[in-house]
């Protein structure tokens, strides 16, 4: 009891960083209050008393204030304010403390040079300032968990900057990123510039984080259209289907699981993931609030729904690769061990091209706390849902398809100057492309290999 009772004191500090990383925080902080009965001022709605554990699972990410308000353990920062004024006059303005929010007077145009040099040199030093005041009011710090995009300058060139700095003065703790990466289809990805941002971004992430959990937008769109009838799905759409997955995925670090009980904080010390680091993410079921749902989804039948490549929220598919490693959440007040332990054993992701999964790879996490959505939302309520987290080797078709947008341009040298103008050489091209699209790709193919001579 004591060892449950010291992980629950562990507290993280999410950072939420450029127009993406602001926005999916808001949507997700909006849906950890309704799951924790907080209302938009931060005063606590429920009417039940909570015993010292609860109090310690819930301070996890919320602190309390004096006049018993909980404020989001929370840092905002943008490069221009205009999105930051967005969240302030929205529905959760009043849930956050103004110290909360960081932003300069122009925007990164783009650019990871203006996002690391020249302009997140100027409000770095506020940002660790900031950091160090949530580091202080926490009693026992576990980690952070960072939000962005990597196509733009913010998400990508501060974000980069900001990661280096964490490692630097918080090098033990843990650091767990929502990135969303570009999409295969330009309609989401409109900068020119997002080859060079991501590989530049994802060199960092390699570097400083211990699992980035990769969304596009093409992907969260499809699920939208195909699941939700949504015709033209925005990005509040979008945004709101993705926090359904983190809050799958963070309920055990803010709510008691069971014994049996794997989260994303053990899946980050796995070896296999310990070199891959970017991995896959799947959350069913995903029901239309407009349909009346009548039957009850076995866990068997969630699971295998999980594991189908149309249900991930990154355009690859997971199964033409090795599996390495997987997560798999299931959460529900219905939940039994014995059926999870039935549904894991039975369920197998498709597999192709010779590889199989490894039979160790599974863990699986318990969760009763019943499923939460937005009300008057997209989604349906639900009485159970299954997360799946995928460390597979055929990730790497997501940097193969980014290196080679990257490599066309750098070939001929095409729009290199904007980033030495802002202070970067361009070693650090050479440097990020040789990491991630070689040595990483590389690194995902002699996996398959010994597999394939196994």
């Amino acid at each position: 009891m004591m060892k449950e009772e010291e992980e629950y004191k562990k507290e993280f500090i999410s950072i939420h960083i450029g127009q993406t990383g602001i926005n999916l925080g808001n949507s997700c902080w909006e849906l950890y209050c309704l799951e924790h009965g907080i209302q938009p001022d931060g005063m606590q709605s429920t009417t039940e008393d909570e015993d010292d554990d609860g109090d310690y699972r819930f301070r996890t990410f919320f602190s309390e204030t004096s006049s018993g308000r909980f404020v989001p353990r929370a840092l905002f920062i943008d490069l221009e304010p205009s999105v930051i004024d967005e969240v302030k006059s929205g529905t959760n303005g009043q849930l956050y403390n103004p110290q909360q929010f960081i932003c300069g007077k122009e925007d990164a145009g783009n650019n990871f040079a203006r996002g690391y040099y020249t302009l997140g040199g100027k409000i770095i030093d506020e940002c660790l300032d900031r950091i160090r005041k949530l580091v202080d009011d926490c009693s026992n710090l576990s980690g952070f968990v960072i939000f962005n995009a990597v196509s733009g300058g913010t998400g990508s060139g501060f974000c980069s900057l900001l990661l280096e700095s964490l490692s630097t003065e918080y090098e033990p703790k843990e650091k767990i990123a929502f990135t969303v990466y570009p999409s295969p289809d330009d309609e989401f990805s409109p900068s020119i510039l997002d080859s060079y941002n991501t590989i530049l971004a994802s060199y960092s992430l390699k570097e400083h984080s211990n699992v980035t959990l990769m969304f596009d937008n093409v992907s969260v769109s499809d699920i939208c259209r195909r699941s939700l009838d949504i015709e033209n799905p925005t990005y509040v759409n979008m945004n709101r289907l993705v926090s359904q997955a983190i809050s799958s995925l963070t309920v055990s670090m803010r709510f008691e699981g069971s014994t049996f009980n794997q989260n994303l904080r053990s899946f980050c010390d796995s070896t296999s993931l310990g070199l891959i680091r970017f991995v896959g993410c799947s959350y069913v079921p995903v029901l239309s609030a407009k349909e009346v749902q009548h039957k009850q989804h076995s866990f068997v039948e969630l699971t295998n729904a999980a594991l189908e490549p149309s249900s991930y929220m990154v355009k690859y598919d997971p199964c033409k690769g090795m599996y390495m490693e997987n997560l798999i959440v299931y959460r529900g007040d219905d939940v039994d061990f014995d059926d999870v332990d039935n549904a894991a054993s039975m369920a197998r992701p498709r597999t192709g091209s010779g590889f199989d999964y490894v039979d160790t790879s599974y863990r699986s996490g318990i969760n009763y706390v019943p499923v939460t959505v937005y009300p008057g939302g997209d989604l349906a309520t639900v009485q159970r849902e299954v997360c799946v987290v995928s460390c597979t080797t055929s990730i790497q078709d997501v940097f193969t398809r980014i290196s080679h947008k990257f490599n066309q341009m750098y070939a001929k040298k095409d729009f290199l100057h904007s980033y030495f103008c802002e202070g970067m050489e361009e070693y650090e091209f050479s440097e990020a492309y040789e990491e991630i699209a070689t040595k990483f790709v590389k690194l995902c193919q002699e996996f398959e290999n010994v597999k394939i001579h196994r």
